[in-house]
């Protein structure tokens, strides 16, 4: 036993049967973690295997060809006759559509 302080005592463990046991357990969690990312497999909808890296490589490039498809639209016309009670020549009356309203004239 050695003596700490406020004089508790800790008994003396041997180090070195310990002493592979980090890096063995973390080596082996890393190897089953890139395993599990690489090795392909399939559900039951599709003909094809995939492994987990290259689902989530064809999601990024789904959504990226989704934004960039978005940010590639023109923009629409401006409102601004619209917010200031002037609407637009072709528009035909208050509530657009240019039937005439109703109004029966």
């Amino acid at each position: 036993m050695r003596r700490t302080r406020k004089n508790r005592t800790v008994p003396n463990h041997s180090v070195s049967g310990m002493s592979g046991a980090g890096s063995i357990e973390y080596s082996l969690i890393t190897g089953l973690m890139v395993t599990t990312l690489l090795v392909p497999f399939s559900l039951q909808s599709e003909d094809e295997s995939k492994s987990v890296m290259r689902r989530i490589v064809d999601a990024v490039q789904y959504e990226q060809g989704g934004y960039m498809y978005a940010a590639g639209l023109s923009t629409l016309p401006r409102s601004d006759g619209w917010l200031s009670g002037e609407p637009p020549e072709d528009a035909g009356g208050p509530y657009g559509g240019g039937g005439g309203g109703g109004s029966g004239t």
